[in-house]
């Protein structure tokens, strides 16, 4: 069983805690949360969550911090993810999010993986069961092309406790 819990320090010096979500499966295998960045405006947080080893299933959730909900969710599994090589797989990580407010997933050029690419995540607005939206199981992400304009995210700064 895994608990995410983020702890959000704002310009004021308050500080508030949010769970993100609990994790139950299978044991052994590895397990990666990653706080990918925040929107222009500083009120969503976005994560990324990879689990397994390749292909694996990765799921993109961003969040409000002002009302401590999921705005959105989506999850992407294997068949995706076995369209990439490895090493592609492995620099996946979120960009921003599209012009309609889709959550952008891309590769990185290093470690292997030859080309940039692109992806805009489908996901359900506003369809809440137990304060987190429903999840999309989305492994036909609409590919975009390098011309397409990302509201990129802000990197923020990490602290240690």
């Amino acid at each position: 069983m895994a608990e995410y819990t983020l702890k959000v320090t704002r310009p004021d010096g308050s500080s508030k805690s949010f769970q993100i979500l609990d994790f139950d499966d299978a044991w052994g295998r590895p397990l990666t949360f990653r706080v990918e960045g925040f929107s222009i405006d500083g009120r969503h947080v976005v994560m990324l969550l990879r689990e397994g080893n390749y292909p694996q299933s990765l799921q993109a959730i961003e969040f409000d911090m002002s009302s401590g909900h999921s705005v959105r969710s989506a999850m992407l599994g294997p068949p995706f993810t076995r369209r990439l090589s490895r090493d592609c797989a492995e620099t996946l990580h979120i960009v921003g999010n599209s012009p309609e407010g889709y959550i952008v997933l891309g590769t990185k050029e290093k470690d292997g993986c030859i080309r940039v690419e692109r992806w805009q995540l489908s996901h359900q607005k506003n369809v809440i069961r137990h304060r987190v939206p429903a999840e999309v199981t989305n492994n036909h992400p609409a590919r975009l092309s390098s011309h397409t304009t990302v509201a990129m995210l802000e990197a923020g700064t990490h602290v240690e406790p």
